[in-house]
């Protein structure tokens, strides 16, 4: 926000970074009062690895102005990037970044705009981070201000954007929304990429990107970044800032004890859950959950049609066994007629002569023949 120009102060005699806005009628007073908010940042701020203010003020035609420390230096990726900075060295000078953002939270001052380009490297080395224009004050550096940025409102960089940030409420934005900005600079300077690719995309693909997605593992990029870097990295990067470390002086310890060789206070971050896999274990869970009840179905099916025949046979030996005690009767009655027939004895107990048979017999040749029953 503003032009960046090379001047000389004359009391004292100096050069300086002269960074000015207009301030006029057409001007957006939101801007001044940003502009006016970045002056008051870097007032309450007094570090090696922050670019320092000299002065600021508004001139009688309306031009706001803040006289800063004049940085001559590089982008922090272009300095590693040429320079040929080994790992441990980047490390270094990232911890030294880090801890000139806890000065700034300590002071009451969250940059909200870290990133690269925003952090020079001088000749001898050390960093300077610089554009405090979009710093919120909070109550431990001065008395309460409101905040300039509007609920919906996004103000920042996309690429090193905080999910918390990118949802547009600045009552979220606390001091580990810079500690997510530092998680996305640090991935830069160790894999030489960023985590999202963003540059081209929607708005709304870039927030749903910075909220939902997640980026390669530092540890796929490069299998030399496995295990406590990569933990780190995505410790300061995690989605949920309650998940994250507390303080940008944290992560610096952190790094610090990695270069000591020491173990580490941040705990591995699992992988997020792949959907195809989660749908994957609902279709094995669902098809472990039909075999059981298809099985009891089929046993269901079976112990009726069991039950079925046995009733049946039953039914059958039941018919069986009364048609044979109604032949065992037959049979017997029929003994004992013949029994009765042999000794000569008439079914009423009388006896039977031979004549009177063979007259029975002589009639009975004239009857017709009458089936017994």
């Amino acid at each position: 926000m503003g032009t960046v120009y090379e001047a000389q102060q004359d009391h004292p005699r100096r050069v300086v970074a002269l960074k000015v806005i207009y301030g006029g009628d057409w001007s957006d007073q939101r801007d001044v009062e940003l502009f006016r908010r970045e002056a008051q940042s870097l007032a309450l701020l007094n570090h090696p690895c922050v670019g320092a203010i000299y002065e600021s003020g508004c001139t009688n035609d309306g031009w706001h102005y803040i006289a800063m420390e004049l940085v001559r230096g590089v982008a922090l990726t272009e300095y590693v990037a040429r320079s040929a900075v080994c790992r441990d060295d980047r490390l270094r000078l990232f911890r030294r970044i880090c801890l000139a953002v806890h000065h700034a939270h300590q002071r009451g001052v969250i940059h909200r705009d870290l990133k690269p380009s925003n952090i020079l490297v001088d000749r001898a080395g050390r960093p300077k981070i610089l554009d405090f224009g979009l710093a919120r004050l909070t109550h431990r550096g001065a008395a309460p201000v409101a905040d300039l940025t509007q609920v919906g409102q996004i103000r920042g960089t996309f690429a090193y954007m905080s999910p918390e940030q990118a949802g547009g409420d600045p009552a979220d934005v606390d001091e580990r929304t810079d500690v997510y900005a530092l998680g996305v600079i640090l991935y830069e300077l160790l894999t030489g990429r960023r985590p999202y690719e963003l540059t081209g995309r929607s708005v709304a693909h870039a927030i749903r990107t910075i909220c939902d997605g997640e980026p390669a593992r530092p540890g796929d990029v490069d299998e030399a970044l496995r295990g406590d870097l990569e933990t780190i990295i995505l410790t300061a990067m995690h989605k949920s800032r309650n998940q994250r470390y507390p303080s940008a002086q944290a992560l610096a310890e952190d790094v610090h004890r990695f270069l000591l060789r020491r173990p580490i206070l941040a705990r591995r971050v699992s992988p997020p859950p792949d959907p195809g896999a989660i749908r994957r274990r609902r279709r094995v869970g669902v098809l472990a959950g039909a075999v059981p009840l298809l099985a009891l179905c089929a046993l269901a099916v079976y112990q009726q049609r069991v039950e079925s025949d046995t009733l049946r046979a039953e039914r059958d030996a039941a018919v069986a066994a009364r048609i044979a005690a109604e032949v065992r009767a037959d049979a017997a009655w029929v003994q004992l007629q013949l029994d009765r027939a042999t000794t000569g004895r008439s079914a009423d107990g009388s006896s039977v002569s031979a004549d009177s048979s063979a007259g029975q017999s002589a009639g009975a040749a004239n009857q017709p023949v009458v089936p017994a029953y």
